[in-house]
Protein backbone atom coordinates (compact mmCIF):
# COMPACT_ATOMS: atom_id res chain seq x y z
CA UNK A 1 0.00 0.00 0.00
CA UNK A 2 1.59 3.76 -0.69
CA UNK A 3 0.33 6.89 0.09
CA UNK A 4 0.97 10.39 -1.59
CA UNK A 5 -0.16 13.81 -1.61
CA UNK A 6 -1.14 16.10 -4.69
CA UNK A 7 -3.53 18.96 -5.53
CA UNK A 8 -5.82 17.08 -7.76
CA UNK A 9 -9.16 17.60 -5.89
CA UNK A 10 -9.67 21.54 -4.52
CA UNK A 11 -8.63 21.56 -0.91
CA UNK A 12 -11.52 23.03 1.41
CA UNK A 13 -10.84 21.41 4.56
CA UNK A 14 -8.42 21.16 7.69
CA UNK A 15 -6.20 18.71 5.61
CA UNK A 16 -3.48 20.63 4.18
CA UNK A 17 -3.54 18.79 0.96
CA UNK A 18 -5.58 16.36 -0.77
CA UNK A 19 -4.36 12.77 -0.19
CA UNK A 20 -4.02 9.12 -2.20
CA UNK A 21 -3.61 5.92 -1.17
CA UNK A 22 -3.51 3.03 -3.55
CA UNK A 23 -4.05 -0.43 -2.58
CA UNK A 24 -3.85 -3.65 -4.79
CA UNK A 25 -4.38 -7.15 -3.75
CA UNK A 26 -5.11 -10.24 -5.26
CA UNK A 27 -8.98 -10.33 -6.97
CA UNK A 28 -10.51 -12.61 -3.92
CA UNK A 29 -13.91 -12.13 -2.14
CA UNK A 30 -11.58 -13.26 1.09
CA UNK A 31 -9.66 -9.78 0.46
CA UNK A 32 -13.04 -7.74 0.87
CA UNK A 33 -12.77 -7.34 4.42
CA UNK A 34 -9.29 -5.36 3.62
CA UNK A 35 -11.04 -2.89 1.19
CA UNK A 36 -13.80 -2.68 3.71
CA UNK A 37 -11.21 -1.25 5.78
CA UNK A 38 -9.16 0.78 4.40
CA UNK A 39 -12.05 2.64 2.93
CA UNK A 40 -13.36 2.87 6.16
CA UNK A 41 -9.55 4.33 7.80
CA UNK A 42 -9.58 6.61 5.02
CA UNK A 43 -13.04 8.32 5.31
CA UNK A 44 -12.19 8.48 9.44
CA UNK A 45 -8.93 9.87 8.11
CA UNK A 46 -10.90 12.90 6.31
CA UNK A 47 -13.56 12.89 9.35
CA UNK A 48 -16.40 12.02 7.61
CA UNK A 49 -19.43 10.88 9.64
CA UNK A 50 -20.57 7.74 10.45
CA UNK A 51 -23.16 7.55 8.40
CA UNK A 52 -21.49 8.83 5.58
CA UNK A 53 -18.49 5.94 6.27
CA UNK A 54 -21.29 3.36 6.06
CA UNK A 55 -22.52 4.37 2.55
CA UNK A 56 -18.68 4.77 1.11
CA UNK A 57 -17.76 1.76 2.49
CA UNK A 58 -21.01 -0.14 0.82
CA UNK A 59 -20.55 1.19 -2.18
CA UNK A 60 -17.11 0.08 -2.37
CA UNK A 61 -18.21 -3.10 -1.25
CA UNK A 62 -20.79 -3.43 -4.24
CA UNK A 63 -17.89 -2.18 -6.88
CA UNK A 64 -15.16 -4.36 -5.28
CA UNK A 65 -17.64 -7.46 -4.97
CA UNK A 66 -18.55 -7.00 -8.47
CA UNK A 67 -15.67 -6.90 -10.25
CA UNK A 68 -14.20 -9.57 -8.49
CA UNK A 69 -16.80 -12.02 -9.79
CA UNK A 70 -15.49 -11.37 -13.00
CA UNK A 71 -12.25 -11.09 -12.41
CA UNK A 72 -9.33 -13.44 -14.56
CA UNK A 73 -8.31 -15.37 -11.84
CA UNK A 74 -4.98 -14.91 -9.96
CA UNK A 75 -5.38 -11.08 -11.42
CA UNK A 76 -5.62 -8.35 -8.97
CA UNK A 77 -7.73 -5.56 -7.88
CA UNK A 78 -6.67 -2.01 -7.75
CA UNK A 79 -8.36 0.24 -5.23
CA UNK A 80 -7.66 4.09 -5.35
CA UNK A 81 -8.68 6.47 -2.81
CA UNK A 82 -8.00 10.49 -3.59
CA UNK A 83 -9.63 12.81 -0.79
CA UNK A 84 -10.17 16.26 1.05
CA UNK A 85 -12.03 17.22 3.81
CA UNK A 86 -15.46 16.87 1.45
CA UNK A 87 -14.77 15.35 -1.37
CA UNK A 88 -14.00 11.27 -2.22
CA UNK A 89 -12.98 9.63 -5.78
CA UNK A 90 -12.35 6.17 -5.66
CA UNK A 91 -11.36 4.05 -8.27
CA UNK A 92 -11.46 0.46 -8.37
CA UNK A 93 -9.91 -1.42 -11.64
CA UNK A 94 -9.48 -5.19 -12.72
CA UNK A 95 -8.80 -7.33 -15.58
CA UNK A 96 -12.62 -8.94 -16.37
CA UNK A 97 -12.70 -12.37 -17.90
CA UNK A 98 -15.26 -11.52 -20.30
CA UNK A 99 -16.30 -9.34 -22.46
CA UNK A 100 -19.71 -7.60 -22.21
CA UNK A 101 -22.45 -7.09 -24.94
CA UNK A 102 -21.17 -3.52 -26.58
CA UNK A 103 -24.41 -2.23 -27.54
CA UNK A 104 -27.30 -3.36 -24.98
CA UNK A 105 -28.10 -0.85 -21.33
CA UNK A 106 -29.51 -3.33 -18.71
CA UNK A 107 -30.91 -2.36 -15.78
CA UNK A 108 -28.39 -3.59 -11.99
CA UNK A 109 -29.88 -3.44 -8.69
CA UNK A 110 -25.84 -3.05 -7.25
CA UNK A 111 -25.40 -0.15 -9.97
CA UNK A 112 -28.54 1.28 -9.09
CA UNK A 113 -27.53 1.10 -5.28
CA UNK A 114 -23.77 2.69 -6.16
CA UNK A 115 -25.80 5.71 -7.84
CA UNK A 116 -27.69 5.96 -4.62
CA UNK A 117 -24.61 6.68 -2.59
CA UNK A 118 -22.54 8.53 -4.18
CA UNK A 119 -22.71 11.68 -6.23
CA UNK A 120 -21.40 10.38 -9.51
CA UNK A 121 -20.42 7.04 -10.80
CA UNK A 122 -18.79 5.60 -14.45
CA UNK A 123 -17.87 2.14 -15.67
CA UNK A 124 -15.67 1.63 -17.61
CA UNK A 125 -14.17 -1.32 -20.15
CA UNK A 126 -10.78 -1.47 -22.61
CA UNK A 127 -10.43 -3.77 -25.25
CA UNK A 128 -9.35 -7.38 -24.51
CA UNK A 129 -5.49 -7.00 -23.67
CA UNK A 130 -3.37 -9.78 -23.82
CA UNK A 131 -1.10 -8.80 -21.41
CA UNK A 132 -3.86 -9.63 -18.93
CA UNK A 133 -5.89 -12.16 -20.39
CA UNK A 134 -8.82 -9.85 -19.58
CA UNK A 135 -10.84 -6.84 -20.59
CA UNK A 136 -9.12 -4.07 -17.93
CA UNK A 137 -11.87 -2.55 -16.44
CA UNK A 138 -12.47 0.47 -13.97
CA UNK A 139 -14.96 1.69 -11.98
CA UNK A 140 -14.97 5.24 -10.40
CA UNK A 141 -17.35 6.81 -7.99
CA UNK A 142 -17.33 10.39 -6.47
CA UNK A 143 -18.56 11.34 -2.75
CA UNK A 144 -18.89 14.70 -2.15
CA UNK A 145 -20.06 15.71 1.71
CA UNK A 146 -22.38 18.81 0.12
CA UNK A 147 -24.01 17.15 -2.63
CA UNK A 148 -27.82 16.60 -1.46
CA UNK A 149 -28.59 12.99 -1.06
CA UNK A 150 -31.30 11.94 -3.54
CA UNK A 151 -32.51 8.31 -4.32
CA UNK A 152 -32.49 6.94 -7.68
CA UNK A 153 -35.04 5.20 -8.60
CA UNK A 154 -34.71 1.15 -8.43
CA UNK A 155 -35.69 -0.89 -11.49
CA UNK A 156 -38.75 -2.49 -11.83
CA UNK A 157 -39.35 -5.98 -12.73
CA UNK A 158 -42.51 -5.91 -14.14
CA UNK A 159 -42.21 -9.35 -15.20
CA UNK A 160 -42.50 -10.32 -11.76
CA UNK A 161 -45.53 -7.65 -10.46
CA UNK A 162 -48.19 -8.74 -13.76
CA UNK A 163 -47.70 -5.24 -14.76
CA UNK A 164 -47.62 -4.63 -18.33
CA UNK A 165 -44.52 -3.65 -20.57
CA UNK A 166 -42.95 -6.94 -19.43
CA UNK A 167 -38.80 -7.46 -19.98
CA UNK A 168 -35.70 -4.80 -19.25
CA UNK A 169 -35.38 -1.66 -21.62
CA UNK A 170 -33.28 -1.98 -24.68
CA UNK A 171 -31.29 1.04 -25.73
CA UNK A 172 -29.42 0.91 -28.91
CA UNK A 173 -26.98 3.90 -29.42
CA UNK A 174 -25.39 2.78 -33.23
CA UNK A 175 -22.26 0.33 -33.20
CA UNK A 176 -20.18 2.62 -30.75
CA UNK A 177 -19.79 2.19 -27.33
CA UNK A 178 -22.52 2.27 -24.46
CA UNK A 179 -21.95 5.27 -21.95
CA UNK A 180 -24.11 5.90 -18.77
CA UNK A 181 -23.07 8.07 -16.88
CA UNK A 182 -25.42 9.79 -13.63
CA UNK A 183 -24.77 12.85 -11.54
CA UNK A 184 -27.03 13.58 -8.72
CA UNK A 185 -27.87 16.88 -9.07
CA UNK A 186 -25.34 18.65 -11.05
CA UNK A 187 -24.35 18.30 -14.85
CA UNK A 188 -21.33 16.53 -14.96
CA UNK A 189 -17.88 18.61 -14.78
CA UNK A 190 -13.80 18.26 -15.46
CA UNK A 191 -12.62 16.81 -18.41
CA UNK A 192 -14.32 14.41 -20.92
CA UNK A 193 -14.01 10.85 -19.98
CA UNK A 194 -13.41 7.67 -22.05
CA UNK A 195 -16.87 6.70 -23.13
CA UNK A 196 -18.32 4.28 -20.54
CA UNK A 197 -19.94 0.98 -20.43
CA UNK A 198 -22.91 0.09 -18.54
CA UNK A 199 -22.32 -1.45 -15.22
CA UNK A 200 -23.20 -4.78 -15.46
CA UNK A 201 -21.64 -4.95 -19.11
CA UNK A 202 -18.12 -3.97 -17.54
CA UNK A 203 -18.63 -6.62 -14.76
CA UNK A 204 -21.33 -8.70 -16.13
CA UNK A 205 -19.64 -12.04 -14.70
CA UNK A 206 -18.97 -15.00 -16.61
CA UNK A 207 -21.10 -18.39 -17.17
CA UNK A 208 -18.61 -20.01 -19.41
CA UNK A 209 -14.98 -20.12 -19.90
CA UNK A 210 -13.34 -17.90 -22.66
CA UNK A 211 -10.26 -18.60 -24.93
CA UNK A 212 -7.23 -16.92 -24.75
CA UNK A 213 -8.52 -14.32 -26.48
CA UNK A 214 -11.81 -13.87 -24.55
CA UNK A 215 -14.12 -15.19 -26.95
CA UNK A 216 -17.18 -17.04 -25.49
CA UNK A 217 -17.07 -21.12 -26.36
CA UNK A 218 -20.08 -22.78 -25.07
CA UNK A 219 -20.46 -25.61 -23.24
CA UNK A 220 -20.18 -29.17 -24.72
CA UNK A 221 -23.99 -30.11 -24.83
CA UNK A 222 -24.56 -34.02 -23.96
CA UNK A 223 -26.12 -35.89 -21.80
CA UNK A 224 -25.87 -35.15 -17.77
CA UNK A 225 -25.96 -38.13 -15.25
CA UNK A 226 -26.38 -37.44 -11.83
CA UNK A 227 -26.31 -40.93 -9.67
CA UNK A 228 -26.89 -40.95 -5.91
CA UNK A 229 -24.08 -43.46 -4.80
CA UNK A 230 -25.37 -45.28 -1.47
CA UNK A 231 -22.64 -46.80 0.85
CA UNK A 232 -21.93 -48.52 4.11
CA UNK A 233 -18.97 -47.24 5.88
CA UNK A 234 -15.35 -46.05 4.11
CA UNK A 235 -14.41 -49.11 2.94
CA UNK A 236 -17.69 -49.29 0.47
CA UNK A 237 -17.15 -45.28 -0.04
CA UNK A 238 -14.07 -45.81 -1.84
CA UNK A 239 -14.88 -48.96 -3.74
CA UNK A 240 -17.36 -47.58 -5.21
CA UNK A 241 -15.62 -44.00 -5.79
CA UNK A 242 -12.30 -45.00 -6.67
CA UNK A 243 -12.83 -46.60 -10.29
CA UNK A 244 -15.09 -43.64 -11.33
CA UNK A 245 -11.94 -41.46 -10.14
CA UNK A 246 -9.41 -43.45 -11.75
CA UNK A 247 -11.60 -44.07 -15.17
CA UNK A 248 -12.02 -40.15 -15.30
CA UNK A 249 -8.12 -39.72 -15.07
CA UNK A 250 -7.22 -42.51 -17.56
CA UNK A 251 -9.78 -40.77 -19.96
CA UNK A 252 -7.78 -37.43 -19.40
CA UNK A 253 -11.14 -35.92 -17.99
CA UNK A 254 -11.03 -32.93 -15.46
CA UNK A 255 -12.15 -34.78 -11.91
CA UNK A 256 -13.02 -32.96 -9.04
CA UNK A 257 -14.46 -34.17 -5.40
CA UNK A 258 -15.93 -31.93 -2.95
CA UNK A 259 -17.01 -33.74 0.18
CA UNK A 260 -16.15 -32.84 3.67
CA UNK A 261 -12.72 -33.32 4.67
CA UNK A 262 -12.30 -36.95 6.22
CA UNK A 263 -13.66 -38.16 3.03
CA UNK A 264 -11.13 -36.30 1.53
CA UNK A 265 -8.29 -38.22 3.27
CA UNK A 266 -9.85 -41.58 2.72
CA UNK A 267 -10.00 -40.66 -1.09
CA UNK A 268 -6.33 -39.02 -1.00
CA UNK A 269 -4.44 -42.29 0.58
CA UNK A 270 -6.58 -44.82 -1.96
CA UNK A 271 -5.89 -43.13 -5.28
CA UNK A 272 -1.86 -42.62 -4.18
CA UNK A 273 0.35 -40.36 -6.38
CA UNK A 274 -3.56 -39.91 -8.65
CA UNK A 275 -4.48 -37.75 -6.00
CA UNK A 276 -2.23 -34.77 -7.64
CA UNK A 277 -4.81 -35.13 -10.94
CA UNK A 278 -8.16 -34.52 -8.38
CA UNK A 279 -9.04 -31.47 -7.51
CA UNK A 280 -10.15 -31.62 -3.55
CA UNK A 281 -12.60 -29.43 -2.36
CA UNK A 282 -13.51 -29.10 1.40
CA UNK A 283 -17.42 -29.21 1.47
CA UNK A 284 -17.65 -28.21 4.89
CA UNK A 285 -16.24 -25.08 4.06
CA UNK A 286 -16.93 -24.79 0.18
CA UNK A 287 -20.86 -25.83 0.67
CA UNK A 288 -21.58 -24.72 4.53
CA UNK A 289 -24.59 -23.23 3.11
CA UNK A 290 -25.79 -25.59 0.35
CA UNK A 291 -27.45 -22.62 -1.97
CA UNK A 292 -23.45 -21.58 -2.76
CA UNK A 293 -22.79 -25.13 -4.17
CA UNK A 294 -23.54 -24.78 -7.57
CA UNK A 295 -22.29 -21.65 -8.38
CA UNK A 296 -19.35 -21.82 -6.57
CA UNK A 297 -18.16 -25.26 -6.45
CA UNK A 298 -19.65 -27.49 -9.11
CA UNK A 299 -20.04 -24.44 -11.61
CA UNK A 300 -16.71 -23.47 -11.24
CA UNK A 301 -15.19 -26.04 -12.07
CA UNK A 302 -17.19 -27.74 -14.40
CA UNK A 303 -17.12 -24.12 -16.66
CA UNK A 304 -12.97 -24.32 -16.76
CA UNK A 305 -13.46 -27.18 -18.90
CA UNK A 306 -16.80 -26.20 -21.53
CA UNK A 307 -15.09 -28.17 -24.27
CA UNK A 308 -14.58 -31.59 -21.93
CA UNK A 309 -16.27 -34.10 -20.16
CA UNK A 310 -16.17 -33.53 -16.60
CA UNK A 311 -16.47 -35.69 -13.41
CA UNK A 312 -18.00 -34.70 -10.45
CA UNK A 313 -17.78 -36.16 -6.53
CA UNK A 314 -20.41 -33.84 -4.91
CA UNK A 315 -21.27 -35.18 -1.58
CA UNK A 316 -23.48 -32.47 0.30
CA UNK A 317 -25.75 -34.38 2.67
CA UNK A 318 -23.40 -35.68 5.69
CA UNK A 319 -24.73 -37.18 9.16
CA UNK A 320 -23.72 -33.33 11.03
CA UNK A 321 -26.20 -31.88 8.62
CA UNK A 322 -28.47 -30.01 11.06
CA UNK A 323 -32.05 -29.83 10.86
CA UNK A 324 -32.42 -26.16 9.65
CA UNK A 325 -29.43 -26.80 7.08
CA UNK A 326 -31.14 -30.23 5.51
CA UNK A 327 -33.59 -28.76 3.30
CA UNK A 328 -31.71 -26.39 1.99
CA UNK A 329 -29.36 -29.21 1.38
CA UNK A 330 -32.04 -31.68 -0.77
CA UNK A 331 -33.25 -28.46 -2.20
CA UNK A 332 -30.14 -28.39 -3.49
CA UNK A 333 -29.81 -31.66 -4.99
CA UNK A 334 -33.00 -31.47 -6.92
CA UNK A 335 -31.68 -28.28 -8.47
CA UNK A 336 -29.06 -29.96 -9.98
CA UNK A 337 -30.77 -31.35 -12.48
CA UNK A 338 -32.07 -28.01 -13.69
CA UNK A 339 -29.01 -26.27 -13.98
CA UNK A 340 -26.84 -28.71 -15.71
CA UNK A 341 -29.89 -30.02 -17.74
CA UNK A 342 -27.64 -30.53 -21.33
CA UNK A 343 -24.30 -30.85 -19.94
CA UNK A 344 -21.63 -33.15 -20.24
CA UNK A 345 -21.09 -33.56 -17.03
CA UNK A 346 -21.16 -36.67 -14.50
CA UNK A 347 -22.34 -35.40 -10.58
CA UNK A 348 -21.99 -38.37 -8.71
CA UNK A 349 -23.53 -37.84 -4.80
CA UNK A 350 -22.67 -40.38 -2.35
CA UNK A 351 -24.77 -41.40 1.06
CA UNK A 352 -23.55 -42.89 3.59
CA UNK A 353 -26.11 -45.47 4.87
CA UNK A 354 -24.93 -45.71 8.08
CA UNK A 355 -25.18 -42.68 9.50
CA UNK A 356 -28.24 -41.35 7.57
CA UNK A 357 -31.52 -41.54 8.23
CA UNK A 358 -34.56 -43.06 6.37
CA UNK A 359 -36.17 -39.44 5.25
CA UNK A 360 -32.43 -38.53 3.54
CA UNK A 361 -32.05 -42.07 1.41
CA UNK A 362 -35.79 -42.04 0.24
CA UNK A 363 -35.08 -37.87 -0.85
CA UNK A 364 -32.09 -39.08 -2.37
CA UNK A 365 -34.16 -41.45 -4.54
CA UNK A 366 -36.09 -38.70 -5.25
CA UNK A 367 -33.39 -35.95 -6.39
CA UNK A 368 -31.18 -38.14 -8.56
CA UNK A 369 -32.66 -39.91 -11.71
CA UNK A 370 -30.11 -42.66 -11.28
CA UNK A 371 -28.96 -44.82 -8.15
CA UNK A 372 -25.61 -46.68 -7.51
CA UNK A 373 -25.55 -49.70 -4.91
CA UNK A 374 -22.55 -51.58 -5.01
CA UNK A 375 -21.79 -52.51 -8.52
CA UNK A 376 -25.56 -51.82 -9.49
CA UNK A 377 -26.48 -49.52 -11.71
CA UNK A 378 -30.77 -48.98 -12.22
CA UNK A 379 -32.74 -45.42 -12.69
CA UNK A 380 -34.66 -44.69 -9.79
CA UNK A 381 -38.51 -45.27 -9.50
CA UNK A 382 -39.28 -42.45 -7.31
CA UNK A 383 -37.19 -39.55 -9.09
CA UNK A 384 -39.26 -36.52 -9.02
CA UNK A 385 -37.17 -33.19 -8.00
CA UNK A 386 -39.66 -30.51 -8.71
CA UNK A 387 -41.87 -32.93 -5.90
CA UNK A 388 -39.08 -32.34 -3.40
CA UNK A 389 -38.48 -28.66 -3.81
CA UNK A 390 -42.12 -28.16 -3.39
CA UNK A 391 -41.83 -30.05 -0.55
CA UNK A 392 -39.35 -28.54 1.33
CA UNK A 393 -40.48 -24.96 0.69
CA UNK A 394 -41.05 -24.19 4.24
CA UNK A 395 -41.05 -21.21 6.58
CA UNK A 396 -38.89 -20.51 9.42
CA UNK A 397 -40.86 -19.92 12.73
CA UNK A 398 -40.19 -16.45 13.44
CA UNK A 399 -40.14 -15.20 17.21
CA UNK A 400 -43.14 -12.56 18.12
CA UNK A 401 -40.61 -10.75 19.94
CA UNK A 402 -38.16 -10.16 16.45
CA UNK A 403 -36.93 -6.69 15.48
CA UNK A 404 -39.19 -5.24 13.23
CA UNK A 405 -39.01 -2.45 10.08
CA UNK A 406 -40.78 -2.05 6.95
CA UNK A 407 -38.99 -0.63 4.03
CA UNK A 408 -41.50 0.60 1.16
CA UNK A 409 -39.25 2.52 -0.60
CA UNK A 410 -35.19 2.96 -1.79
CA UNK A 411 -35.39 5.77 0.50
CA UNK A 412 -35.57 3.60 3.42
CA UNK A 413 -33.03 1.15 2.66
CA UNK A 414 -29.91 3.08 4.45
CA UNK A 415 -32.13 3.30 7.48
CA UNK A 416 -32.44 -0.71 7.38
CA UNK A 417 -28.91 -0.84 7.59
CA UNK A 418 -28.21 1.17 10.25
CA UNK A 419 -31.43 -0.73 12.06
CA UNK A 420 -29.70 -4.23 11.11
CA UNK A 421 -26.49 -2.80 12.97
CA UNK A 422 -27.85 -1.61 16.05
CA UNK A 423 -30.03 -5.40 15.75
CA UNK A 424 -27.09 -7.21 15.20
CA UNK A 425 -26.31 -8.88 18.90
CA UNK A 426 -23.33 -11.04 19.03
CA UNK A 427 -21.64 -9.90 15.73
CA UNK A 428 -21.58 -6.01 16.96
CA UNK A 429 -18.34 -6.34 17.64
CA UNK A 430 -16.73 -7.78 14.38
CA UNK A 431 -16.57 -4.61 12.09
CA UNK A 432 -15.87 -7.69 8.90
CA UNK A 433 -19.21 -9.42 9.47
CA UNK A 434 -21.14 -6.18 10.19
CA UNK A 435 -19.82 -4.73 6.91
CA UNK A 436 -21.39 -8.50 5.51
CA UNK A 437 -24.40 -7.39 7.27
CA UNK A 438 -25.42 -4.42 5.63
CA UNK A 439 -24.36 -5.54 2.11
CA UNK A 440 -26.96 -8.91 2.97
CA UNK A 441 -29.95 -6.19 4.33
CA UNK A 442 -29.33 -3.95 1.73
CA UNK A 443 -29.10 -6.80 -0.85
CA UNK A 444 -32.40 -8.25 0.29
CA UNK A 445 -34.25 -5.42 0.72
CA UNK A 446 -33.35 -3.87 -2.97
CA UNK A 447 -34.37 -7.19 -4.24
CA UNK A 448 -37.70 -7.50 -2.85
CA UNK A 449 -38.20 -3.99 -3.85
CA UNK A 450 -37.10 -4.66 -7.35
CA UNK A 451 -38.37 -7.80 -7.85
CA UNK A 452 -41.34 -8.21 -5.25
CA UNK A 453 -44.11 -6.34 -4.60
CA UNK A 454 -44.03 -3.93 -1.78
CA UNK A 455 -43.49 -2.41 1.37
CA UNK A 456 -40.74 -5.45 2.27
CA UNK A 457 -40.56 -5.80 6.37
CA UNK A 458 -37.35 -7.13 7.58
CA UNK A 459 -37.19 -9.01 11.12
CA UNK A 460 -34.14 -9.85 12.77
CA UNK A 461 -33.60 -12.83 15.69
CA UNK A 462 -31.25 -15.11 17.53
CA UNK A 463 -31.46 -18.31 18.05
CA UNK A 464 -28.88 -20.79 19.61
CA UNK A 465 -26.36 -20.69 16.86
CA UNK A 466 -27.43 -18.56 14.05
CA UNK A 467 -28.02 -14.24 13.73
CA UNK A 468 -31.44 -14.42 11.37
CA UNK A 469 -32.38 -11.61 9.35
CA UNK A 470 -35.75 -12.57 7.62
CA UNK A 471 -36.76 -10.30 4.68
CA UNK A 472 -40.33 -10.52 3.28
CA UNK A 473 -42.14 -9.21 -0.17
CA UNK A 474 -44.99 -9.89 -1.36
CA UNK A 475 -44.06 -11.47 -4.72
CA UNK A 476 -44.15 -15.34 -5.26
CA UNK A 477 -40.87 -16.43 -7.04
CA UNK A 478 -41.22 -18.72 -10.18
CA UNK A 479 -37.53 -19.50 -10.43
CA UNK A 480 -35.98 -21.67 -7.39
CA UNK A 481 -32.44 -21.32 -8.94
CA UNK A 482 -32.31 -17.28 -8.10
CA UNK A 483 -28.92 -16.62 -6.80
CA UNK A 484 -27.63 -20.51 -7.05
CA UNK A 485 -25.95 -19.74 -10.52
CA UNK A 486 -24.01 -17.16 -12.12
CA UNK A 487 -25.44 -14.44 -14.17
CA UNK A 488 -26.24 -15.52 -17.46
CA UNK A 489 -24.68 -12.79 -20.28
CA UNK A 490 -27.48 -10.62 -21.66
CA UNK A 491 -29.50 -10.99 -18.64
CA UNK A 492 -30.30 -7.76 -16.04
CA UNK A 493 -28.94 -8.40 -12.54
CA UNK A 494 -28.76 -11.76 -10.72
CA UNK A 495 -25.62 -10.58 -8.69
CA UNK A 496 -27.05 -9.39 -5.47
CA UNK A 497 -28.74 -13.31 -4.87
CA UNK A 498 -25.75 -14.65 -5.60
CA UNK A 499 -23.81 -12.35 -3.53
CA UNK A 500 -25.83 -13.04 0.05
CA UNK A 501 -25.41 -16.67 -0.88
CA UNK A 502 -21.67 -16.16 -0.62
CA UNK A 503 -21.69 -13.74 2.26
CA UNK A 504 -24.29 -16.12 4.18
CA UNK A 505 -23.29 -19.53 6.57
CA UNK A 506 -27.14 -20.35 5.58
CA UNK A 507 -30.11 -19.10 3.00
CA UNK A 508 -33.40 -20.67 3.01
CA UNK A 509 -36.52 -19.48 1.18
CA UNK A 510 -39.92 -19.67 1.56
CA UNK A 511 -42.04 -18.83 -1.24
CA UNK A 512 -45.69 -18.79 -1.55
CA UNK A 513 -49.38 -16.86 -3.23
CA UNK A 514 -48.96 -14.64 -0.30
CA UNK A 515 -45.29 -13.68 -0.77
CA UNK A 516 -41.91 -14.63 -0.67
CA UNK A 517 -38.89 -14.66 2.78
CA UNK A 518 -35.32 -15.00 2.46
CA UNK A 519 -34.22 -16.26 5.52
CA UNK A 520 -30.34 -14.99 5.49
CA UNK A 521 -28.11 -16.53 8.75
CA UNK A 522 -25.10 -15.95 10.25
CA UNK A 523 -23.81 -18.70 12.48
CA UNK A 524 -22.54 -16.32 15.99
Amino acid sequence: MSMRSNSGLPNSGTLAETTTVRIRLPARRERLGLVRAVAEAVSMDAEYTAEDIADIRLALNEVASALIVTAVPGSDLDCAFTYDRDRLTVAVTASALTEPEPDVVRRDIGWRIVQTLTTDATATREPFDITVSGYPTRVEFDWRRDAPRTNAPLPVDTASNGSAGRGPRVVHRGGGPVTERRARTRPATGDARTPSVRWDHAVACATSSPDRHGSSMTATRGEFRHPAMFYDGDEDYVAGLLPFLLDGIEQGEPVAVAAPNGRLDLLRAALGSSARDVRMIDMEQAGRNPGRIIATVLRAFADEYPDSPVRIVGEPVWAGRTAMEYPACVQHEALINRAFDGRDLTIVCPYDLSTLDATAIADATATHPQLWEGKHRRESPDYDPDAIVRRYNEPIPEPAEAAELTVAESADVATARRWAVRNAGELAGDADRIADLELIVTELATNGLCHGVGPVRIRMWTDDTHLICAVHDHGEWTDPLAGRRPPEPGVPGGRGLLLVHQLCDLVRTHTGPEGTTQYAMMAL
